[in-house]
């Protein structure tokens, strides 16, 4: 094995050899951590909802029942809160530039978040929403038709069906 004398020529070339080696190993740890860590955050998260203090961005009052609660995450990471699940759509129709990333909305009977592209909503006049679109959605068409059932003017949608039939309402 070579030695090296401190302040030497070759002492320095070694020096700055595994000063690049370690470096680059550092690199290397850090770059797969940071891709570890970002593959376990692949599917979008719902926001935390705080009733009674969180304000719908459509219509700027209190989220005060998480039964008609929804939620959008945009693309560039920031949320949107609404108190009644038929703004979410009404407010995206007017601000198409916001492109979704996820849709959330608050299972009826759970009271928790749900994806909004896989839910089944029921529309009716007897369902009475805080903004009176009377819209709630259920994470099974099963619940849904268990819950329309139960009303006479019941309309059931798909979260495609809702999101054009919202659109035409907020022109």
């Amino acid at each position: 094995m070579k030695r090296y004398l401190a302040g030497s020529d070759d002492f320095n070339r070694w020096r700055v050899r595994t000063t690049e080696v370690v470096t680059t190993i550092c690199l290397l740890i850090f770059a797969m951590i940071g891709v570890a860590c970002r593959a376990g955050n692949g599917d979008p998260q719902p926001p935390e909802l705080m009733i009674g203090s969180d304000v719908c961005e459509e219509c700027g009052m209190v989220v005060s029942d998480a039964r008609y609660a929804a939620a959008t995450l945009i693309e560039d990471g920031h949320t949107h809160k609404f108190d009644d699940l038929a703004e979410m759509f009404i407010f995206q129709a007017k601000h198409p530039e916001d492109v979704v990333r996820a849709w959330f909305v608050h299972d009826y009977e759970a009271e928790t978040w749900i994806r909004g592209e896989t839910a089944f909503f029921v529309m009716s006049e007897a369902i009475h929403s805080p903004m009176g679109y009377g819209v709630v959605a259920f994470e099974t068409r099963v619940a849904a038709d268990n819950f329309a059932a139960e009303l006479a003017d019941a309309q059931i949608f798909t979260f495609d069906e809702l999101n054009a039939w919202m659109k035409t309402r907020a022109q």
